[in-house]
Formats: structure tokens, C-alpha cells, sequence
């Protein structure tokens, strides 16, 4: 089985020492390094499931190691401060930290928050991103920009059916199919309804350009915005 590999980012060395120890002890494997510099280049190789970055290094400060680790990498960071302002707070969050632990802290409950995020790592990803759109699947919304569409059970069936195909043609037979639990008897009028509706729903989150386009004398299809 791999070993989980955690970067922990830390000029304090009896600090670091110690979350070390407590890490190891649970068979994760730690790459030390008090340089924000050197942990941006270490976590940009991608070789890391977690980071534990200290607000207050040397050369860059972890607000800035976060946002240049961000624009690259994905992966899970928390962020270690001995700093309590709510401005500090907000700041961590916005460069992309996942989570915000105040100094001093139990070694113990640090343990504990790295073992939540890799758990919630391997959980099988709810949410799916297409292009500017998100689908919750087990919710059954769709969001643009953390806005909900708020559509009704059919709206919802036929956005994802259209942006799951880009480009392909639906005609309006296949989307009542694909829109209805009753499908027979459904008037291309009705679709036509939905997709009008639809359209008013994406434009009114903020998709000027909305992506269901009209093809004459055949259906409809997703055009990428």
C-alpha cells in the first residue's frame, strides 16, 4: 500500500520535530522544509497528498507559498498561525487554504484534521465540473458561479443531458424521453417550454452566453460558452 506523503512547511524546528513525530507515528510518510520558496517547488512535483504550511516563514509568508501552490496543484492545504485576526482568517481561506489552525494546538487534533481531509480526498467526488458549470448529482441542482439554478426535476434531467454531449443533437422526441417520466404524449411545444425556461434560468444566473442552441427543423444541442 502507498504511503501518504505530507510536506509540512515550518521554520520553528523543535515545531516542526514534533508534528513530525505525531505524523510519523501514524505511518505518514513528512518532508520537511522551512523555505516558502522551496515548498512551492516541492509541492508543485505533485509527489504530496497534504500540506501543513506555517503562516510565518522566512522568505515568502504561507498566505503567498498557498496561492503560488494553488495555481498548480491541487491538493489539500492547512495552514498553521499563531496570528488570530478574522482578517487573517479570511485571507488564508481566500489564497486556498482548506483549512486554518491557530497556534498553540493539540498535535493530537492536527493528526486528526489531516486524517478528515484525506478521508474526505478519497470519498467519491459529489460535485462535477463542466465548464462553467457544476452538477450535484445527489442533490440534483446545477450551479454557475455557487449560484443554483433552481430547476424543477425535468429541467434539471434535460441541462445535464444537453451538456454531458456538447455538440449533439437532441431532437425533441429524445429530449422528452430523457425529460419526462411520461415521455408519450408530450408536445414538442411542452419541450420547447422547458428549454425556453431553461435558457431564462441561465441567463438569470449569469450565463449571457447560455449554450443550448437551436437547430432548425431538428432539436437542440450544448454549445460550450
Amino acid at each position: 500500500m502507498q504511503q501518504i506523503q505530507l510536506l509540512i512547511v515550518e521554520d520553528n524546528p523543535e515545531t516542526a520535530r514534533n508534528i513530525c513525530l505525531y505524523m510519523e507515528h501514524q505511518g505518514f510518510v513528512c518532508t520537511v522544509t522551512a523555505s516558502g520558496a522551496a515548498a512551492v517547488a516541492l509541492a508543485k512535483q505533485g509527489a504530496f497528498d497534504l500540506v501543513i504550511l506555517d503562516v510565518m516563514l522566512p522568505d515568502l509568508d504561507g498566505f503567498a507559498v498557498c496561492a503560488q501552490i494553488r495555481e498548480t496543484v491541487d491538493v489539500p492545504i492547512i495552514m498553521l498561525t499563531a496570528r488570530v485576526e478574522s482578517g487573517d482568517l479570511v485571507q488564508g481561506l481566500d489564497c486556498g487554504a482548506d483549512e486554518y489552525v491557530k497556534k498553540p494546538y493539540n498535535n493530537k487534533e492536527l493528526v486528526a484534521r489531516v486524517k478528515a481531509h484525506l478521508r474526505r480526498r478519497r470519498a467519491p467526488a459529489r460535485y462535477q465540473d463542466i465548464g462553467p458549470l457544476r452538477i450535484d448529482a445527489a442533490g440534483r441542482r446545477i450551479f454557475h458561479a455557487d449560484r443554483d439554478l433552481g430547476l424543477t426535476r425535468t429541467e434539471y434531467r434535460l441541462l445535464v443531458a444537453l451538456i454531458q454531449a456538447p455538440e449533439r443533437v437532441f431532437s425533441r422526441d429524445q429530449l422528452a424521453v430523457i425529460g419526462f417520466e411520461e415521455p408519450s404524449g408530450v408536445a414538442d411545444r411542452t419541450v420547447d417550454v422547458h428549454i425556453h425556461n431553461l435558457r431564462r434560468k441561465l441567463t438569470r444566473a449569469g450565463m449571457e452566453q447560455h449554450g443550448i442552441s437551436a437547430v432548425y427543423g431538428m432539436g437542440y444541442k450544448w454549445v460550450k460558452p
